[in-house]
């Protein structure tokens, strides 16, 4: 079976052989995603329940599907296959009497978590590989992706809203770090690998940080 996967140029190997990370690689690897007639089986005899939980896992593929866009053309197997489930879920839950507006934003907020954790894992990256390589292209498209379809979602008018959420996840993340900084510190040299490794990753993501002020 012929599969399509985006492939860059200058020499950059195949996207869709690259490693992922945190979360994305869970989403994309697992290949036991339920069905949308298995989902339905399961959902709580509740009304309410039954809708939050069509609309979560709705969520959770529209992110799925943003990451698969980093790696495969949307007309590709990977793709095509996803959007028969969103496509399968979303008449359903719409049949059982759910809301666009309640979908929406179980959906945007599904995104900025996923962003949120994306974003401070793509800053860390920049501490360990060059800018150019495969692993920081594909973490960048990522983050890109999920923040279009977010914008689809809410609209670019709230682009202040996720920008906020980023800067703080970054700023905690920041806080960590330099907690584990001064405890190295009096373990090891100044100039000790242990500590250099520390202080790179707190630079990246103060320069991530920038970005969203």
């Amino acid at each position: 079976m012929r599969i399509y996967i985006k492939i860059f140029t200058s020499g950059l190997m195949m996207l869709g052989m690259i490693p992922m990370i945190g979360d994305a690689q869970a989403a994309i690897t697992n290949d036991h995603h339920i069905t949308s007639q298995t989902a339905v089986a399961s959902l709580p005899i509740n009304a309410e329940s039954s809708r939050n939980s069509l609309a979560s896992e709705i969520a959770k593929l529209e992110g799925e599907r943003a990451l698969l866009l980093s790696r495969y053309w949307d007309n590709s197997p990977q793709v095509v296959n996803i959007d028969s489930k969103i496509k399968a879920l979303h008449q359903h839950y719409l049949k059982v009497g759910g809301s666009k507006e309640m979908l929406n934003q179980i959906l945007a907020n599904h995104l900025v978590n996923k962003v949120v954790n994306l974003e401070v894992e793509t800053a860390l990256l920049y501490a360990r590989y060059p800018k150019v390589s495969p692993q920081i292209t594909v973490a960048e498209l990522d983050v890109k992706n999920l923040r279009d379809r977010w914008s689809k979602v809410i609209g670019s008018k709230s682009k202040s809203t996720l920008n906020n959420a980023v800067s703080q996840a970054i700023q905690k993340k920041i806080l960590t770090l330099k907690g584990e900084l001064t405890q190295l510190q009096t373990r090891y040299q100044k100039n000790s690998i242990e500590v250099v490794i520390v202080e790179e990753k707190i630079q990246m993501l103060k320069k991530r940080l920038s970005m969203y002020r």
